[in-house]
């Protein structure tokens, strides 16, 4: 299921037309009739200040653990749908950078209850990033932080300074 965030303006101007007890009743329904719950959660979604970034994307990993979902898959919020372009020149957007999802799954994992799982979307990864040199180890690190389910050290990168 498609939490998304947390946070109550960001969920209210997505437009999801769901609230976080919305997502508490379903998930909860669904355990019930034993009907294991992933839940999908944005890295960066827009409406959430910059600074808060860190804390609802915690919180959300949080929320969605606590209401019955075993398994927490963060997803970089992407454009590519003219809507988040808008957003993006009005200064509501960005994608994150890869930096910025290394530090999410990072701290997602140093956060993370035992019986929980998170996983970080790979897919259409290399968009996020800003060097060619360091991306395929970094991508690699993250792919292995998946199946593992521990923080690796980062990978370290001479060319941008990754890992430093």
């Amino acid at each position: 299921m498609g939490l998304e965030t947390a946070h109550p303006v960001a969920l209210e101007r997505l437009n999801k037309r769901m609230t976080v007890a919305d997502f508490t009743r379903a998930a909860g329904a669904l355990v019930a009739r034993g009907v294991g719950v992933r839940a999908f959660v944005l890295i960066e979604p827009p409406f959430v200040p910059e600074a808060e970034q860190d804390e609802w994307l915690l919180r959300s990993i949080s929320t969605a653990l606590s209401s019955g979902a075993d398994v927490v898959s963060l997803v970089p919020t992407r454009g590519g749908n003219g809507a988040m372009e808008a957003m993006a020149v009005e200064g509501q957007f960005q994608e994150p950078r890869l930096e910025t999802i290394e530090r999410a799954c990072d701290a997602a994992h140093r956060d993370r209850p035992s019986d929980g799982r998170i996983f970080v979307d790979l897919w259409d990864l290399d968009r996020f990033a800003d060097c060619a040199h360091c991306f395929d180890a970094r991508r690699t690190r993250l792919h292995r932080v998946n199946l593992t389910q521990t923080i690796l050290p980062p990978v370290r990168c001479s060319h941008c300074g990754a890992g430093s």
